[in-house]
């Protein structure tokens, strides 16, 4: 299974990713499949998420995937 971006705004973004996966490739994803429109690409956020987890976190559905909060 590959990345999933759930959930997208106009400066943020959360993806779903395999835990294997390299945080380059999860990057590489995102911008493939939902480009940003603007000169800057997403990138992983340095910041946790709004409710305090930690980026990246484990996902709530399935233990072999993170979630990753990005920005632009």
């Amino acid at each position: 299974m590959s990345v999933v971006v759930y959930t997208f705004g106009i400066c943020h973004c959360s993806v779903c990713a395999p835990k294997d996966m390299k945080p380059e490739d999860v990057v590489a994803s995102a911008n493939l499949q939902h480009p940003t429109g603007i000169s800057s690409p997403w990138a992983i956020s340095s910041e946790p998420f709004r409710n305090r987890e930690t980026n990246p976190c484990e996902c709530n559905i399935d233990p072999n995937r993170l979630h990753y909060l990005m920005v632009c």
